[in-house]
């Protein structure tokens, strides 16, 4: 690849949130038995595995590891013990290309019980009896080993028909102020709020609190119109954090902070002002982190204003290439469907420009690209009209990118300018210049384009007492540290294997280690579903153990990957709430691999393995 040119290419893939949706699900039987039997289990319906075999590292993670082409890692000395439950008291299998899945985190609450989530990627506009959206709530006891179901959010709102439901818990689940347990429910794709029929029944999202106390459930507040994948809660301020979509468009992501006290929205930026909206970190001060054009931006509670922090997350070769891991990507990206949205729409001088610079066949494909008038089939334009505008639009843009006449100080302003392009621009070298160029461009439309050192946080933990909040970041598996105080972001290298997508990161209580499960949509069932310890003082990765086919060969459940992993207060037990499926070869029914069948794990880590 030259890298003295600018590359785009088409992001092809959809946020992981919304992976394998393969079509509308047909209505479900509800005599179908579903989840099945979990092999070994006791009265309770939980498992207990205890294996030698979990610190086996597999044959191909091994050769790669010898020829070092991956990052380094250890394997714990002592295995745990693991104990395995399904969520149970499903209506039936959901056969719908997806299945029972879990997106979102889970929660600890104070009294050390568990809090997860699921749901069937039903139907959005269809009665759960008719193949529509469930979703539920459950809560592990580790005093008795029991997973128990204890929302039905069907049962609770009782849905008519026309109203929208609910399919997935997307966003966190959070114990509040009160230690009641906070969470909200989401389509099973967010962005399409502003195409959903709301009703005044369900009016667009909806914030639940459960009592732990009483067992019941209630409605807290209602978000006309849109709906949250990520959420955050400051229980000193009783702040309950979204990031909402869809409201108008699908790109379209706000900020929100909503007072429990005083039950109402206390802030609301505009609806593009967030950026990979999947994650948000929290600091000490309360001050909120977030993915913004151009890089990191803060939101502050006492001025109810958010700033943009001029620092963006470097972007980093992985291992096992000829260039050497830590060197900047050479290649950019270009988010097709909202490059394309905005040139249609040109809302700022660039947007303008760019489309001058197109050719009148560029132009009259760019002009049937419109997902509002698409047949039917709402694939069609982006499987027919927009692979064949992708190659006039990448040339003609090449053409123009490609001309230093095009970064000119009227178009590229100094208020532009990161720390990071400011210093690239002293460069005199070709490679320096066209860098800077890169830079420029992805500062005035870093909404649609990433290039070299535009990455964006895709998980992160509390701020520590030293002033850090650790992360991964979206693409590249790469561990991150970023310093509030210092407004100063540095790349920690790969989590694990080359770099695996992970959407979660663990703090330990004593801020000695992170914990993670990379690959969690999936990739991380091909290194055998590993549980990686990694020490901040050191750098040492070390596999606690590796999951996947220990744990299906002993109870015949396979676990994939997750989006929900907390900690014990004592540090001594990782919970995962984890999607996945049966044992290669014993999956007849019509799920993509990896989901269909999700389970609870809870992991003892010995006191040696955390010294």
């Amino acid at each position: 690849m030259n890298k003295s040119i600018l590359h785009l290419v088409a992001l092809v893939a959809i946020l992981p949130c919304t992976h394998a949706i393969a079509q509308a699900p047909a209505p479900q039987s509800t005599d179908a038995k579903w989840p099945p039997a979990l092999r070994g289990a006791d009265k309770n319906g939980t498992a207990t595995v205890t294996s030698k075999d979990f610190l086996k590292v597999p044959p191909s993670l091994e050769k790669l590891r010898a020829e070092g082409k991956i990052a380094p890692f250890t394997v714990a000395k002592t295995a745990p013990t693991v104990e395995v439950a399904y969520q149970n008291n499903l209506p039936n299998r959901a056969n719908n290309g997806t299945g029972w899945t879990s997106w979102g985190d889970i929660a600890v609450a104070s009294d050390g019980k568990v809090y997860v989530g699921i749901g069937n990627h039903g139907s959005n506009t269809a009665l759960p009896k008719d193949g529509g959206g469930y979703t539920f709530l459950y809560c592990w006891n580790p005093a008795t080993k029991t997973l128990k179901q204890v929302v039905d959010i069907n049962k609770l709102l009782d849905p008519k028909a026309g109203d929208p439901a609910w399919s997935k818990m997307h966003a966190r689940i959070l114990e509040g102020k009160d230690k009641k347990i906070y969470f909200t429910l989401t389509l099973n794709d967010g962005g399409l709020a502003y195409k959903t029929k709301w009703t005044e029944h369900i009016p667009g999202g909806q914030l639940f609190q459960y009592d732990p106390e009483t067992g019941k459930t209630k409605l807290v507040a209602s978000f006309p119109g849109e709906v949250t994948p990520t959420t955050l809660m400051d229980t000193e301020r009783n702040i309950f954090y979204g990031n909402f979509e869809g409201k108008t468009q699908h790109s379209d992501i706000a900020l929100t902070a909503f007072d429990l006290g005083k039950g109402k929205v206390v802030y609301q930026s505009k609806h593009d002002d967030v950026i990979s909206s999947r994650n948000f970190a929290l600091a000490r001060d309360g001050k909120l982190y977030f993915n913004g054009k151009g890089g990191f931006w803060k939101y502050d509670p006492d001025t109810k204003a958010i700033s943009f922090l001029h620092v963006q997350i470097p972007v980093a070769v992985n291992s096992g290439g000829p260039t050497p891991a830590g060197a900047l990507v050479p290649t950019s990206i270009l988010n097709f469907s909202a490059f394309v949205d905005k040139l249609k729409n040109p809302q700022d001088a660039l947007s303008k420009y760019l489309r001058q610079q197109l050719t009148p066949a560029t132009i009259a494909l760019l002009d049937a690209y419109d997902t509002k008038t698409s047949p039917a089939n709402p694939d069609f334009y982006e499987n027919h009209v927009a692979n064949a505008l992708l190659t006039p639009l990448l040339k003609d843009l090449n053409t123009v990118l490609e001309n230093p006449a095009f970064y000119s100080e009227e178009r590229f302003t100094p208020a532009l300018l990161t720390p990071q392009i400011a210093e690239i621009k002293k460069q005199t070298n070709q490679n320096g210049i066209l860098r800077a160029n890169r830079m420029l461009l992805v500062s005035a439309m870093s909404d649609v384009i990433a290039t070299d050192q535009s990455q964006w946080m895709r998980s992160s933990t509390p701020e520590t007492k030293e002033g850090y909040i650790y992360g991964t970041t979206t693409s590249g598996g790469q561990l991150f540290r970023f310093s509030p105080s210092k407004n100063e972001i540095k790349i920690l290298g790969e989590n694990f294997a080359g770099g695996l997508y992970t959407p979660v990161t663990i703090l330990s209580p004593d801020e000695k280690y992170l914990y993670f499960v990379p690959g969690g949509h999936g990739p991380g069932a091909d290194v055998d579903t590993p549980l990686v310890q990694y020490n901040i003082a050191t750098g040492e990765r070390k596999v606690i153990a590796f999951l996947r086919d220990v744990i299906a060969q002993a109870t015949g459940y396979a676990p994939s990957g997750t989006f929900g992993a907390k900690i014990s207060a004592d540090g001594s037990t990782v919970y995962i709430n984890f999607n996945g499926d049966l044992p290669k070869g014993q999956n007849t029914t019509k799920h993509s691999e990896g989901f269909g069948l999700t389970g609870f794990t809870a992991i003892h880590i010995p006191a040696s393995e955390r010294q």
